[in-house]
């Protein structure tokens, strides 16, 4: 790749993180960001162990389950966004390195899974032994030191079963905080970023920018 398509794909890639601005195009993931943001009331200038999350911007009381549920949503776009950019599609890729388990990082991609193609908060596929595995999650929208309970039970896809122990457990405020820092961390390695990559730089302009 020559130097000047080298610099064009990292003045992209720039853009999309959010580390600079284009007058002609907006970042897809940023628009994410700023909406979950403003859903949860995370402030970027604010270390993470001084987030107020029951809080929005303009100082109002959020609906806790309301605001940070539609949060949720958004970072789950934003992890989409990187797993797509940077690990060739692969959310399980983009959380290696942060603090979750394989399993844990496995039952992400399984929420995430559950949201776009089911629309709800259960999935369930059938083996080919024709037993039934599957997810149900809980989200808890308090704070916590965990950030994915896994279920002590697996859930054999029975809907009738509302238990706890078959359920498995996604704190939302600490996943958001999860996603922030993976964001943080790629703004600082953005040379790495560029060759890491498999997108061509009119691709990512596609499928991660919207023209003004």
């Amino acid at each position: 790749m020559a130097q000047s398509e080298v610099n064009e794909k990292k003045r992209i890639i720039e853009l999309v993180l959010g580390i600079s601005k284009d007058n002609s195009r907006v970042s897809t993931m940023v628009l994410s960001l700023q909406n979950a943001r403003n859903s949860c009331g995370y402030h970027e200038d604010k270390p993470y162990t001084r987030l107020e999350f029951d809080l929005r911007g303009d100082g109002r009381r959020t609906n806790d389950e309301a605001d940070i549920f539609n949060a949720l949503l958004n970072y789950l776009i934003v992890l989409e966004q990187v797993g797509t950019l940077f690990y060739k599609g692969r959310i399980i890729e983009a959380l290696k390195g942060s603090v979750l388990s394989n399993n844990q990082r496995y039952a992400i991609n399984e929420l995430r899974n559950a949201l776009v193609h089911h629309g709800g908060l259960a999935i369930c596929k059938k083996k080919s032994d024709g037993t039934k595995k599957g997810y149900k999650f809980i989200i808890d929208v308090s704070d916590s030191n965990e950030i994915v309970k896994l279920a002590d039970k697996k859930w054999p896809g029975d809907y009738f079963d509302k238990s706890k122990e078959t359920s498995t457990i996604v704190y939302a405020i600490p996943f958001i905080r999860l996603v922030e820092n993976i964001v943080a961390q790629l703004k600082e390695n953005i040379d790495e970023l560029v060759t890491k990559s498999t997108l061509s730089t009119e691709e990512i302009k596609t499928k991660f920018t919207i023209l003004k």
